[in-house]
């Protein structure tokens, strides 16, 4: 049995390396006299992208030829070095854990019906704003239940700026999308926290997947390895294939079909995982509904798959049925792959002085929280004791 100790850093200039976690950091230290001669780190990169790779490569190096014993997990986005890095489906595998240990209600089969759902989350991404922007000229938003929420004021500037220039490329004012907004399950504004759009997914009504038929995925990214521009220095190729969030997950735990606007390649991704995706459902090919988003289109061909897809999922029903349900096993089935890994590992993470074993931390501790404090997630100050191995 082995108990690490966590440690942090972003592998930005300003933070800290992660030997200097080790060796200077106030709380590793005190966590270091509790646990005598131990010499066994934790560090976690499961969010969406692995900004700064390779400086945080090179900085685990760093850590290891110091002579510390270091694991390290990350998202299986970025293609890392196995001998360095253990990579997880994490997105996969935080749903399972929600829905699985209790913490989110799924439904439990595709309702049928054709109308659609979209939950668009931040609107400082073209792949967010574009879809909604595009439907309405259509004079198609009306049927879909969906939520809006803009950032009008922020305590982070570029959140405004971003959506500024959102707005711009598609040639719309502020005031064309601030008659559009809608709430559903959640109260947008108290996500928001001061303007700074940040909502992990979790606690949501599945009511709103019975009550629809498919949805609309718009993934958080919309194109690896293209510039950012507006935070220089963040624009690593930092990816080597496409990455799905809870937003892709959610809605295949919930049995909804979907069409999906992300990053290139998430069909083959999905379908590499044991997936079932539905672009044979688009009525159109792919590479021409999906040609380069992020950089040249403004989703006019959205309205048109929207409305082939539908009539799809009612010729096609009983298919859609199936692989729905195909679709939620195969994500019970990763999530306890994964979760028996972690297991099998017979390791452990030091928490505040509770002793958990991986599978527990990975979930209940790591998973992101949202920015206003209002969880479903166990609270991280007071766990509950089924997940506490022992205490120091």
């Amino acid at each position: 049995m082995i108990v690490r100790i966590p440690i942090h850093t972003t592998g930005h200039p300003s933070r800290p390396t992660l030997l200097d976690e080790i060796e200077k950091n106030p709380d590793v230290i005190r966590q270091r006299t509790a646990l005598p001669e131990c010499n066994h780190f934790y560090f976690h990169t499961i969010n969406e992208i692995l900004n700064f790779k390779d400086e945080i490569t090179k900085q685990v190096l760093e850590v290891r030829q110091a002579g510390y014993d270091l694991a390290w997990y990350s998202n299986a986005t970025c293609g890392l070095d196995p001998e360095l890095c253990t990579e997880l489906e994490y997105f996969e595998y935080q749903s399972g854990s929600f829905h699985e240990e209790g913490y989110a209600t799924g439904v439990e089969q595709w309702s049928g019906k054709s109308n659609g759902l979209i939950l668009p989350g931040k609107t400082t991404k073209r792949s967010r704003l574009g879809p909604i922007a595009s439907l309405q000229e259509a004079g198609m938003l009306q049927d879909f239940t969906y939520s809006l929420r803009m950032v009008r004021e922020s305590a982070d500037a570029s959140f405004i700026q971003q959506q500024q220039q959102v707005m711009d490329y598609l040639e719309k004012p502020l005031e064309y999308f601030l008659k559009l907004e809608r709430d559903l399950d959640i109260n947008i504004d108290h996500m928001q926290n001061h303007g700074v759009q940040h909502y992990a997914g979790y606690p949501y009504d599945h009511s709103l997947y019975e009550q629809t038929g498919w949805s609309l995925i718009l993934e958080s990214n919309d194109g690896f390895n293209i510039k950012n521009n507006i935070q220089p220095g963040r624009n690593e190729s930092f990816q080597t294939k496409p990455m799905c969030s809870e937003k892709t997950f959610r809605t295949i735990y919930n049995c909804h079909p979907f069409i999906m606007i992300g990053e290139f390649g998430l069909h083959e991704h999905l379908n590499s995982l044991g997936y079932k995706t539905f672009e044979k459902f688009y009525g159109c090919e792919l590479a021409d509904f999906w040609p380069m988003p992020y950089v040249s289109d403004k989703y006019e061909k959205l309205p048109h798959v929207v409305e082939q897809f539908q009539q799809n999922l009612v010729t096609h029903k009983d298919e859609v049925a199936e692989m729905v349900a195909h679709n939620k096993q195969t994500l019970i089935n990763g999530y306890n792959t994964t979760k028996q890994m972690l297991l099998d590992t017979n390791e452990y993470v030091n928490y505040e002085g509770n002793v958990l074993n991986l599978h527990n931390y990975s979930w209940a501790v790591v998973s992101y929280r949202n920015h206003n404090g209002k969880e479903m997630l166990p609270d991280q100050t007071n766990l509950p004791e089924k997940y506490i191995d022992h205490k120091l």
